[in-house]
């Protein structure tokens, strides 16, 4: 999961990348902390969402949870900054438990 989250923080502006990797390092993260975490993707443009597209459009890891993986599907056929926050909320939310 950190290797898919390394992919997507490297495609996206550097103060929400570093955001982002702060987050999944944070072994106490909580759902309002993903949510203040996320927020900032709302405001990409479908240009830039659609480069952390590219970038996973031939990513494969066996070991994510079946709705990353799903998220992952949706968001190749969404450009819209709300399939990336659903990718990345939830993938956030998978490190926290882990």
């Amino acid at each position: 999961m950190k290797t898919l989250l390394q992919v997507v923080a490297g495609h996206l502006p550097p103060t929400v990348a570093a955001r982002v990797r702060v987050a999944a390092a944070n072994p106490l993260l909580d759902g309002v902390q993903i949510e203040e975490v996320v927020a900032p993707l709302a405001q990409l443009s479908e240009g830039q969402v659609r480069e952390v597209r590219v970038a996973l459009a031939d990513f494969t890891e066996p070991s994510l949870p079946q709705v990353l993986q799903d998220e992952l599907v949706v968001l190749q056929r969404d450009p819209s900054p709300a399939a990336l926050i659903a990718v990345v909320r939830d993938l956030l939310a998978a490190i926290a438990a882990a």
